[in-house]
């Protein structure tokens, strides 16, 4: 990869987040690393020991930097696969700066975003989805998040992709064999056979990219909008919800112009709620705005809580399975018959009742047992494959030419691989590693 430079050379970066605190970290990894560091760290032993911490005084030119643990992973058994230490220091920049900077007068060179995890990939420690995986747990924002990404960084994915890989290549071999056979009548393996396995492919692939759904609602949270017509309460229940005063409250119609947002994390998942601009008709430019991104805020959310009042009609909206009618300021006046939920976001009367609607819709659609797809990378690429596995089982009980066949599901195959990182090109690797951070 061309960002790299090369990749025997020893790197060096801080791999704790920038500012002060307790300690901070710096993570030296590639061949000659124990040669940097030793004269750094007179304190360490002739024979280092693999996953062992020493303490000592790191000193440079008899300067001495910090008092610092060093942490010693010999070849083979880090997570980049090649020799590293790991060095703690209290955790102030400056200090760290100056370990980097000794760290490079002796051979070292700073380490590019991601560049740890890209060698941890290229010397076969995890496969691409692995490396996609660390960088999915890093950023995680809410517990079902996290949880997700560690499976797939333990393999979860690359297991199930491990599958579907072995029976296209079964299919390919014995299609390929019979083809071989022809013309002396031999059949490897008969027509119904291969197309119960890429039948079954195909229904994992489909099993695997139904979870991108799931996938969206980990990584980018559930998206609740509060809609409705203006002056019913839609900020004051913003800020009920949230408790915070989140929202400008008033009582002169069409105060909210533009989306106003908050998040909480609700059960292990991010939701985000929108308070909008009320919805009616107007002539004020600068309103008419705010309905306008009101509307698309409604195209994009999971839930629509579409909120009234007793006695107000407000403006007729399309409902779908993701809209939910409640109703406000239940402390003045109650509707009995009223189809939905009633609140107050005056004296928190429903508001328990209307979360607890929201954490029923966030287990249906987040069922852990189900599995999730947390890549777009990943949705794109095995849909194709499915795509391909679906023409070549066509193709197949048509009797077509085996060439076809084995075309198709040739394709298929080489997109399951490129998933994993069996084949790839530069283009690949920056798409996956430039959202990296320094020190990973």
């Amino acid at each position: 990869m061309g960002r790299y430079l090369t990749e025997d050379d020893s790197i060096c970066a801080v791999a704790t987040p920038p500012g002060h605190g307790g300690i901070g970290v710096i993570r030296l990894s590639g061949e000659g690393s124990e040669r940097i560091i030793r004269p750094l760290c007179g304190f360490l032993p002739e024979s280092l020991e693999s996953h062992k911490v020493y303490y000592g005084m790191l000193q440079n030119e008899g300067e001495e930097l910090d008092e610092v643990l060093v942490s010693f992973f010999e070849q083979g058994r880090s997570f980049t696969g090649d020799e590293t230490f790991e060095i703690s220091f209290h955790g102030n920049p400056l200090i760290g700066k100056q370990i980097l900077r000794a760290l490079i007068e002796k051979g070292a060179r700073p380490a590019a975003p991601g560049e740890f995890t890209y060698r941890a990939f290229m010397n076969g420690r995890i496969d691409l989805t692995q490396a996609e995986a660390v960088l999915s747990l890093i950023e995680s924002r809410s517990e079902q998040a996290g949880k997700q990404a560690l499976r797939q960084v333990c393999g979860s994915l690359k297991q199930e992709l491990a599958g579907i890989e072995e029976a296209l290549t079964l299919s390919l071999a014995h299609m390929e064999a019979n083809l071989d056979f022809a013309a002396e009548d031999i059949v490897i393996e008969q027509d119904s056979i291969t197309i119960e396995r890429l039948a079954a492919v195909k229904a994992e692939l489909d099993t695997i990219i139904s979870g991108y759904r799931r996938g969206r609602l980990l990584n980018h949270g559930y998206k609740v909008a509060i809609v409705g017509s203006p002056n019913v309460g839609k900020s004051s229940l913003l800020n009920r919800v949230l408790g915070e005063d989140k929202a400008i409250v008033t009582n002169v119609p069409g105060t909210t112009r533009d989306i106003v947002t908050g998040e909480l994390n609700i059960d292990g998942y991010l939701v985000s709620f929108s308070d909008t601009a009320g919805l009616r008709k107007t002539t004020d430019q600068v309103e008419q705005i705010g309905i306008e991104k009101t509307r698309s805020e409604i195209q994009d959310a999971d839930l629509i809580w579409f909120v009234d009042e007793p006695n107000l009609p407000g403006e007729s909206l399309q409902m779908d399975e993701r809209g939910l009618r409640v109703r406000n300021k239940s402390d003045i006046s109650r509707t009995p018959d009223f189809e939905g939920i009633s609140v107050s976001a005056k004296t928190g009367e429903g508001i328990d009742q209307l979360l607890a609607d929201l954490k029923g819709r966030l287990i249906e659609q987040g069922e852990e047992s189900a599995p999730a797809l947390l890549q777009s990378r990943h949705y794109e690429l095995l849909s194709k494959s499915r795509e391909a596995v679906d023409r070549g089982l066509a193709l197949l009980k048509e009797s077509s030419s085996p060439e076809f066949v084995i075309a198709e599901t040739q394709e298929a195959l080489s997109f399951v691989m490129e998933v994993l990182g069996k084949r790839f090109d530069d283009e690949v690797m920056d798409r996956v590693f430039k959202e990296f951070c320094l020190g990973k």
